[in-house]
């Protein structure tokens, strides 16, 4: 049994709300993230890299209710049974 749309929109929302608070203490505390930092070339930094995870989360959001929205059309364009 699969998770609801809704649901899943729900934990991502949460998800991305989440990451883009560590890409702000990031971005302010950049000596947390100070080992990241060295291992990434110089002209790329913790936060932008970690940026690419809200993002993420946000298209898959978006994906997801579309795909609700279609599947709600397609419902509601088919009769039911038993209405004239």
């Amino acid at each position: 049994m699969g998770r609801t749309p809704t649901l899943t929109m729900l934990i991502n929302s949460v998800l991305m709300l989440f990451s883009l608070l560590i890409v702000e203490v990031a971005y302010y505390n950049s000596n947390l993230f100070a080992l990241l930092d060295q291992a990434l070339p110089p002209n790329v930094k913790a936060w932008m890299l970690l940026l690419t995870l809200p993002f993420t989360l946000g298209f898959v959001n978006g994906l997801h209710l579309l795909k609700y929205m279609r599947q709600q059309m397609g419902s509601a364009s088919k009769p039911t049974r038993g209405t004239a």
